[in-house]
């Protein structure tokens, strides 16, 4: 479960799936407790999972508590509603994705900025981000950017304002 909004099918995957591990983010177990996922995503997630995925807890925004994954062989980093690119849209999607700027670039669009309760909590999690070097950008809702994936990633930290002249360490 990526975060607290994308739940809904998790029970059916669950079930199809039952020898999978399974994570869900900090709140999920009281928002579904029909679920049995096997832990929550927090600090142990990296070493649980080991030296391939790293994860990045977006902070700042509860309601929605969404964390990234860096894969780390294929160099992808893996967001659900962090940002959009939906260049291939129809109909009431392109409408969506024409007014919010998502249909010509990736972005991170308002309504994703409007649960955001702590700026500078959510603006400090994204820190480490400015130090990845990516092949894939993929974004959950439409499309894998792997052309430019990393200079697209720093345009999205840029529109949220994430310092860049920080020193932050490289995650390989």
């Amino acid at each position: 479960v990526p975060n607290l909004l994308h739940h809904l099918y998790a029970g059916d995957w669950l079930s199809k799936f039952p020898d999978a591990r399974s994570y869900g983010p900090p709140g999920i177990a009281k928002k579904r407790p029909d679920l049995a996922l096997d832990r929550e995503i927090g600090p142990d997630f990296d070493d649980a999972e080991g030296p391939d995925i790293v994860c990045f807890p977006i902070g700042g925004m509860p309601a929605l508590a969404e964390s990234l994954f860096l894969h780390r062989p294929s160099s992808t980093l893996i967001a659900t509603d962090f940002c959009f690119f939906m260049p291939e849209a129809t109909g009431l999607t392109a409408l969506f994705a024409s007014v919010t700027g998502i249909k010509k670039k990736v972005k991170c669009e308002p309504l994703f900025r409007m649960m955001i309760k702590d700026t500078a909590a959510f603006r400090s999690s994204l820190l480490p981000l400015r130090a990845l070097e990516i092949q894939h950008l993929s974004m959950c809702h439409h499309s894998v950017r792997s052309m430019g994936a990393t200079e697209a990633l720093q345009a999205v930290l840029d529109q949220l304002s994430v310092p860049s002249n920080q020193s932050v360490d490289r995650v390989d």
